[in-house]
């Protein structure tokens, strides 16, 4: 059994998404990397976040010119679009270029993906390999969490990406219990084990 906030150390920072950015202000996520939809992101929303914030475009605008993260599969863009937008964004010198994917993205997509070399956000359930098989940056811990909605834990595995120092390990298991239970607390063992912590 595990026991919530035993051992040491840190872990990947935690990083919730969520289509309602004001889940993203509970208090139990402060210390999170969080990301939302360009569609629904606000100048407020970006300034109330700023430093932690992740953007992701599901192909229904981009009113800011923040967006970073192309959401590719049900309820985004396509990969033909998602490629486009990751080209684009990379000859703008926006910083992070990634594409969410998950186990659909094989053989041709995979590489027109690999193509633009963007990082990889994978979806549950996939393991932590982007579809050309390199790590992933950022890997979801489960489908749903306790908020419902739209609203996701993932672990964030790439140095790069912890916009946050890396989040304390009781911290992390905590919140990850409270929201996903006793399998999310297994998820964040590994995703801990992956990156090297």
């Amino acid at each position: 059994m595990w026991l919530v906030g035993e051992g040491c150390g840190v872990v990947p920072s935690l990083l919730v998404d969520s289509d309602d950015p004001e889940v993203l202000a509970h208090e139990r996520f402060e210390r999170c990397v969080v990301a939302t939809y360009a569609d629904v992101l606000t100048s407020a929303l970006d300034v109330r976040f700023a430093g932690r914030l992740l953007v992701m475009d599901r192909g229904a605008g981009d009113p800011l010119g923040r967006a970073h993260i192309a959401y590719l599969g049900p309820g985004g863009m396509s990969v033909g679009e998602g490629v486009q937008r990751l080209r684009q964004w990379r000859s703008e010198g926006r910083r992070w270029v990634t594409a969410y994917v998950n186990r659909s993205h094989r053989g041709v997509e995979a590489d027109a993906l690999a193509a633009v070399k963007p990082l990889y956000w994978v979806a549950p359930g996939c393991g932590w390999l982007g579809p050309d098989n390199y790590m992933a940056a950022i890997a979801r811990l489960s489908a749903r969490t306790r908020l419902g909605g739209f609203t996701h834990l993932s672990a964030v595995l790439d140095p790069e990406l912890r916009l946050f120092a890396a989040t304390p390990w009781r911290e992390a298991a905590q919140i990850v219990r409270w929201q996903l239970g006793a399998d999310g607390v297994v998820a964040l063992h590994a995703a801990r084990d992956v990156a090297g912590l």
